[in-house]
C-alpha cells in the first residue's frame, strides 16, 4: 500500500481531477500528471474519481425555498444562553 500524500493540497487535487475528467483530455495526460506529482497513475485516477464524486454530490439539487428555522425553547430563563444573562447565568 502506498503512503498518504499530505503534501498535495486540495487545490492541486482539484486541478488534477479537472484535467483527468476533461472530455478533451489528451493521450498521456495521466502519465504526465503522475510524473509531475511523483505518484502512480492509479493514484491520479483515484484522485479523479474522488473529485468526480464530490462534484456530482455538490450538484444534487436540494429543497427549494427558505429553510425552516428550528423552534426555540420558550421555557423561561433556563433556556436563555449565558451570553444573554451574564456569566453566572442569572437574569440582567
Amino acid at each position: 500500500m502506498g503512503r498518504r500524500r499530505d503534501d498535495i493540497t486540495g487545490l492541486e487535487r482539484a486541478q488534477i481531477a479537472i484535467e483527468v475528467l476533461s472530455k478533451d483530455r489528451r493521450w498521456g495526460t495521466v502519465t504526465q500528471l503522475a510524473k509531475a506529482h511523483a505518484m502512480s497513475r492509479q493514484t491520479v485516477y483515484a484522485i479523479a474519481a474522488t473529485g468526480e464524486q464530490v462534484l456530482v454530490a455538490g450538484m444534487v439539487p436540494g429543497a427549494h425555498g427558505p429553510t425552516p428555522i428550528a423552534k426555540r425553547d420558550r421555557g423561561g430563563p433556563q433556556s436563555v444562553g449565558k451570553e444573554y444573562c451574564g456569566a453566572d447565568g442569572g437574569g440582567r
